[in-house]
């Protein structure tokens, strides 16, 4: 009771979070990775989340979008949480990239 009064109710996991995630690294392209959504779901395995690891990055800089490959991000993530039920999660790796051009630096 006491508890509660100090950290406020509590919210609940969304039920997707606790269900079949899949990840990998090495998705050359958002098409890569959508791909391996649809081929799961043709093989009736169960997937809830896709995890895409430091691939989506431009040289593998945070916060940055490698425009080339994975420009169709947002959309993808989109159509395939609304149409498909399938979440995306993309990670974000803590190191820095290690460029003269990297604007982190100034």
């Amino acid at each position: 009771m006491h508890t509660k009064m100090l950290t406020g109710r509590h919210h609940f996991t969304p039920y997707w979070t606790l269900g079949w995630h899949q990840g990998a690294q090495g998705y050359s392209s958002s098409a890569d990775a959508w791909y391996n959504i649809r081929q799961s779901q043709i093989d009736l395995l169960p997937i809830d989340c896709q995890w895409i690891d430091n691939d989506y990055m431009h040289n593998f800089a945070d916060f940055t979008l490698d425009h080339e490959n994975w420009a169709d991000l947002g959309t993808q993530m989109n159509i395939s949480e609304q149409h498909h039920n399938v979440h995306y999660v993309v990670k974000l790796e803590p190191g820095l990239a290690v460029q003269p051009d990297y604007l982190i630096y100034t």
